[in-house]
């Protein structure tokens, strides 16, 4: 009897220490795991090429909206390519979701016809993803406005995913900007809106989108020096 009772309490203390030992994976690995995970993920997609919401005021992720409130969802990493034969750069601002939860990030409509999006320089007025130049940047906090926004300026980074937007500058625009070898940038993201729905019925469940409200920045980076460079002629020698 008394070996029944012994097996009786082992399986039962097992059972209990499984269960800690799950629920603290799951705290643990809101943040670390999808962060350590993320850095082995193949390379990222065009964030404007990703699925949009459908039918936000019935469907979204519950745990997506409750990480949002916990944590910064978004890691942003920030390239700059070597001058093209032009003087041009090509700056890519890169999003990765940290959490567990389907993500929706903001990628406002793009008024300049860049098919990868927009991405603002110097202009932290504007939400969706920018580079600031060769100054320290400050993170600053947001305060929800509250503006509606329509679905298709939303898009959805499932968990690990990474997405990018990036931007071809031609060469006076980069030297009117200061963008030059040396010089430091800083990528951003930035949303100042819950996503407001504005579109509800009887039937609707949520009255936002659940959208992170914060500015995130990336790691300060050095822009590279001009390696694409016009090749010199080799001069014939005299008594060739």
């Amino acid at each position: 009897m008394a070996s029944y009772i012994s097996r009786g309490f082992s399986r039962r203390n097992t059972g209990i220490g499984a269960l800690l030992f799950i629920v603290l994976f799951m705290l643990a690995g809101q943040r670390t795991l999808p962060e350590l995970f993320s850095n082995f993920l193949p390379s990222e997609a065009a964030c404007v090429a990703l699925r949009r919401p459908f039918e936000s005021d019935l469907h979204q992720s519950l745990i997506q909206r409750e990480a949002s409130q916990r944590m910064t969802p978004i890691r942003v990493r920030v390239r700059v390519s070597d001058s093209n034969l032009d003087g041009s750069r090509t700056i890519t601002v890169i999003l990765t979701n940290l959490t567990v939860g389907a993500l929706p990030i903001h990628v406002p409509n793009n008024p300049i016809g860049n098919p990868d999006g927009l991405i603002n320089v110097d202009n932290m007025s504007n939400d969706g993803v920018g580079v600031y130049v060769n100054v320290p940047f400050t993170q600053t906090s947001l305060s929800d406005t509250r503006t509606p926004i329509t679905e298709d300026q939303v898009r959805l980074l499932v968990p690990l995913q990474s997405c990018s937007i990036s931007q071809i500058f031609p060469a006076a625009f980069l030297a009117s900007s200061g963008i030059s070898p040396g010089k430091v940038i800083t990528g951003y993201y930035r949303n100042s809106t819950s996503g407001v729905i504005n579109q509800r019925t009887a039937q609707s469940l949520f009255g936002d989108m659940g959208m992170w409200v914060g500015v995130v920045a990336s790691d300060a980076l050095f822009v590279p020096l001009n390696a694409s460079i016009v090749p010199t002629p080799i001069q014939a020698s005299a008594g060739g």
